[in-house]
């Protein structure tokens, strides 16, 4: 969003007025407000512990039988790469309207 504002030049004794488009400070001319949460960047660290994003999956083992390795799950979260998608603004990196104090229509 673009807001004007008027400027006042003296030069010569005459006083002129001069239009200029000065840059919406909380969405800096893009039109939107970047997300609180993850400032833009649409991705967050994963909040899971490290142990917890691989996951081991436990098998049934019977005395008969040799154990058999054990196999890795990925983390529900991130899929095992630490980063996850901003849930707050779903991956946009755009504040939702009623966050931004823009009344939806």
């Amino acid at each position: 969003m673009w807001r004007s504002s008027l400027a006042v030049s003296l030069g010569t004794g005459v006083g002129t007025l001069a239009k200029r488009l000065v840059a919406c400070q909380p969405c800096r001319a893009t039109g939107y407000r970047s997300c609180d949460i993850c400032h833009g960047e649409k991705l967050m660290l994963c909040r899971a512990p490290v142990s917890a994003r691989s996951l081991k999956q436990q098998q049934a083992q019977s005395a008969a039988t040799q154990p058999e390795p054990q196999v890795l799950c990925v983390c529900p979260a991130c899929g095992s790469t630490a980063k996850q998608r901003c849930l707050n603004c779903l991956g946009t990196g755009k504040a939702l309207p009623e966050e931004a104090g823009v009344a939806s229509a």
